[in-house]
């Protein structure tokens, strides 16, 4: 069997190519975790991004990335992203060039964000999170130290739905509690 020298040689630079862009691990601490980079939290990598999803601030909250998650801040640093100006505010869903050192960025205001990175546009942006939505359940029922059934899930009284977030009914409660 004959070999092309070539045709190997370029397979092979092709494969360690793919390799080198592969997705790496990136990690986000800041003010929200006391700024602890080994209780970092993984960022979950999909589509080319880093996302962080539904991490609460503080007035002034910061944060910063990395690709090291350790409690050795000089590999930590060696290893992590941020504002070229430290601790510069995010403006909320705008992508903003980030740079490798040590600069923090800083939420635009106290609330719950989901944070996004792109490594390959050195890029973050920094979104409020979603609403949560809360789902009311068709029935609602009371248990406890009532008349009847006390603490019995099989005479829990039936409460009437008012209407799509509201429930209303009588009960008579026994004793204390």
């Amino acid at each position: 069997m004959k070999l092309n020298l070539r045709k190997v040689l370029a397979v092979l630079m092709t494969a360690v190519v793919a390799l080198g862009v592969s997705a790496q691990n990136l990690y986000i601490f800041g003010s929200f975790n006391g700024w602890n980079p080994a209780n970092s939290t993984k960022m979950t990598y999909a589509n080319g991004v880093y996302t962080a999803e539904d991490i609460e601030f503080a007035s002034g909250g910061n944060f910063a990335v990395s690709t090291v998650q350790s409690s050795d801040w000089g590999k930590v640093n060696a290893n992590r992203y941020g504002f070229s100006q430290d601790n510069a505010k995010a403006v909320e869903g705008q992508a903003m060039k980030i740079v490798k050192g040590e600069g923090a960025m800083q939420v635009p205001a106290a609330g719950v964000y989901d944070i996004v990175v792109s490594l390959s546009a050195m890029t973050v942006t920094v979104k409020k999170a979603g609403e949560v939505v809360i789902e009311v359940p068709k029935n609602l029922y009371v248990m406890g130290n009532l008349s009847v059934g006390s603490w019995d899930p099989a005479t829990a009284v039936e409460l009437e739905k008012v209407d799509e977030n509201n429930f209303s009914g009588k009960v008579t409660f026994t004793g204390a509690g």
